[in-house]
């Protein structure tokens, strides 16, 4: 069973690679990474009962942005980082499950909450490059971009609040996160940017507001912190812009 994340990486590469080579056997590659994620949750998590599904959100969700996103790439290079890069987060995610659910003595404990807040900001950055995308190149509607955004925020800000064991009480921050990130996503909109500009604009206001209300929820909230955070997203935004020309 040890051996089941690294097959299953493996797995992933080459149905990445069969959808690269044969972009019409997109959806059916898309269906088969769904269905293995879905099988290899229900097994490691079988004990979880209703909760095994969950296991499976992430991964779900990374594989389907990501996919989306090497469409959008033209550099054959950087279509096989990118591939590589979810082929190792992959591996490392169901290596972390397998031990969370089977060898518990040898997780080391929050590294699933680590892993899932990181990897959210790369998707979010991914989910926005890919529907800003859609709008510039195929002129997509703005209200059916909006919905997609809407249903695939929600289920990963779901994720890392199941994942990271908060409290029921805590939802109506989160639903908060969830609808400022829906207007900055239409706010962003307007800006004349290219695609990838505004995907990383949008996700790193979530990354902003998402570790703000971290910091809150573990009662180590600051106006020291909050400064901090604010000078690192308008550097951040600042440098962005002055190099925009060049990317």
């Amino acid at each position: 069973m040890k051996f089941l994340p690294l097959i299953f990486a493996l797995g992933t590469w080459a149905l990445v690679e069969w959808f690269i080579i044969q972009p019409y056997y997109l959806l059916w590659a898309l269906g088969s990474l769904a269905l293995l994620n879905i099988v290899l949750a229900r097994w490691l998590a079988r004990q979880e009962k209703k909760q095994w599904w969950k296991f499976a959100l992430l991964p779900l969700l990374g594989s389907g942005i990501v996919s989306a996103y090497l469409s959008l790439l033209t550099s054959s290079a950087f279509v096989q980082i990118v591939t590589v890069l979810l082929v190792i987060f992959i591996f490392i995610y169901w290596r972390l499950v397998y031990l969370y659910l089977v060898k518990s003595s040898r997780y080391v404990a929050f590294s699933l909450e680590n892993l899932s807040f990181y990897v959210n900001f790369v998707l979010i950055f991914l989910l926005g490059s890919v529907a800003y995308g859609l709008r510039l190149f195929l002129s997509a509607s703005p209200w059916w971009l909006g919905l997609l955004i809407a249903v695939v925020t929600a289920l990963a800000i779901y994720q890392l609040f199941w994942v990271s064991k908060r409290p029921t009480a805590t939802w109506p921050y989160w639903f908060t996160v969830w609808l400022l990130l829906l207007q900055a996503f239409y706010i962003f909109m307007l800006l004349p940017f290219d695609y990838t500009l505004l995907g990383f604009f949008w996700a790193s206001f979530y990354y902003i507001i998402s570790s703000l209300l971290n910091e809150k929820l573990g009662g180590k909230l600051s106006k020291s912190k909050i400064k901090l955070y604010l000078i690192l997203i308008g550097v951040s935004w600042l440098l962005l812009l002055i190099t925009a020309r060049w990317l």
